[in-house]
């Protein structure tokens, strides 16, 4: 049963796509953009794109908790 959407986040970057890509593409820079993740673990076989789906062990204000996104 898919789970409801609590949190969606949308921006805009003035940038080469392919720059966006790179970055975004790999999990491992993931902490680096968003401070409040500590481990990222792909939960998906399709490794990399459209429709991947990350799972983040995540510490907000000092409670550790669970993310789970997917590239749309």
């Amino acid at each position: 049963m898919p789970r409801k959407t609590q949190v969606q986040c949308q921006t805009t970057i003035v940038a080469p796509v392919e720059e966006v890509w790179a970055i975004v593409q790999d999990s491992t820079l993931l902490p680096q953009w968003m401070p409040n993740v500590d481990h990222t673990m792909i939960t998906t076989v399709q490794s990399k794109g459209v429709g991947e789906i990350r799972q983040c062990e995540v510490n907000l204000s000092g409670r550790a908790g669970q993310l789970v996104e997917q590239c749309v």
